[in-house]
């Protein structure tokens, strides 16, 4: 693994701030090629981006990226780099008239997560919530043993949220990066979410399905959460 010195932090290139503080607090290290993705997906304007691929050529070992089902392999990470700044600069267009494709997104990356199943979360890319699930199967990926899986990219680095709408209820695939704790109130329909959370917690003793699709109901309905707890959970926190 590739030490992270105090002249550069990859985990500030994470976009989600839950994720690269939990990172930094079990003091995670990223190989070469993953921080290469993560710089590459950062939010981070081209400028700092560049920087940080500059450091990665100049303070860590050279290796291959190896091809996948969605990336091209390329003999040399750095060179390849190199190839990547001066294409967004427009400099690798007007010496050659060449085309490069940027293909890290079809790297898949090993990134632990301090998630739960039903942990409330939000995104970088709009104000829903989500009632998050399938953490388990993305864990199992974090091991080093299943990084850079052939067939996998970042478009497989998810976590299943349900999420509520006026009038319907369904679940996405939520890109991990981009997923943070919700902490804010719930409100109308997304009061559910509440209940949802707590229920895929084994927090509602041995609550059946009909039951949660009464306090669905009732939610719908505007029914307020002391009606709820006292007509369909009338156990809940008396134990």
């Amino acid at each position: 693994m590739t030490e992270q010195n105090n002249s550069f932090d990859i985990y500030n290139f994470i976009n989600s701030k839950d994720i690269a503080d939990y990172c930094r607090s079990i003091d995670h290290k990223f190989t070469p090629l993953e921080m290469a993705v993560l710089i590459h997906l950062s939010r981070e304007a081209r400028t700092a981006r560049h920087t940080a691929y500059n450091w990665l050529i100049e303070n860590t070992p050279d290796c291959e990226v190896p091809e996948r089902m969605n990336c091209a392999y390329h003999e040399s990470l750095h060179e390849y780099l190199i190839e990547i700044m001066r294409f967004e600069n427009n400099d690798l267009i007007a010496d050659s008239d060449k085309m490069i494709n940027i293909d890290l997104e079809g790297i898949f990356i090993s990134i632990p997560v301090p998630f739960k199943n039903g942990d409330l979360v939000k995104t970088k890319n709009d104000d829903d919530v989500y009632v998050i699930f399938g953490v388990d199967w993305l864990n199992k990926h974090a091991k080093k043993e299943r990084l850079l899986n052939y067939s996998m990219d970042i478009t497989d680095m998810t976590i299943n949220g349900y999420h509520m709408g006026k009038d319907n209820f369904w679940y996405e695939h939520l890109l991990v990066l981009d997923i943070e704790y919700y902490e804010g109130e719930l409100t109308e329909y997304n009061r559910f979410l509440k209940i949802l959370s707590l229920y895929i917690k084994g927090k509602l003793g041995g609550c059946e399905i009909w039951t949660l699709l009464n306090a669905y109901d009732a939610v719908k309905n505007n029914k307020p959460d002391e009606y709820i707890i006292k007509n369909i959970f009338p156990g809940f926190g008396s134990s």
